[in-house]
């Protein structure tokens, strides 16, 4: 396998790994008595985001996340999200309750395959921060 074979490897291995930590932070959450979580992965295209004085482009993104209901039927989601562009790489994790955002960590940013992927491994365990979020009753309202 090549160099860049290699890279495409690391890369999608760590998704993968990405993917089984997540659940497993969330499988831990104290959900009171709801469903358990579902997986999803998705693919996005090209995009560019207006932050008002400059415009970001990214090249495209990787979500990882998970869907949980409560005893309630209330749906949840956590999602970490990969981006990349020519500046480099931007990971964000966020917590929903269907449209509403509940909480959202702060952005971690990488300039090369090595620094995304331990960033990714970062961002995956700081989702455990959102635990408070879902502890209780007066969480969901």
């Amino acid at each position: 396998m090549d160099a860049a074979s290699r890279n495409v490897a690391a890369f999608l291995e760590s998704l993968q790994d990405a993917r089984r930590r997540l659940a497993d932070v969330w499988n831990r959450a104290p959900w009171r008595g709801g469903e358990p979580c579902e997986s999803f992965l998705l693919l996005g295209n090209a995009f560019m985001v207006d932050h008002g004085e400059s415009v970001r482009q990214y090249h495209g993104e990787v979500t990882l996340g998970l869907r949980a209901k409560d005893a309630e039927d209330r749906e949840f989601t956590c999602t970490v999200n990969v981006l990349w562009g020519a500046e480099g790489w931007t990971i964000t994790s966020q917590a929903w309750q269907g449209d509403r955002l509940l909480g959202e960590l702060p952005e971690r940013r990488a300039s090369a395959l090595d620094q995304c992927l331990e960033q990714l491994r970062a961002a995956v365990e700081g989702v455990r921060s959102f635990d408070p979020l879902f502890a209780g009753e007066e969480a969901w309202a």
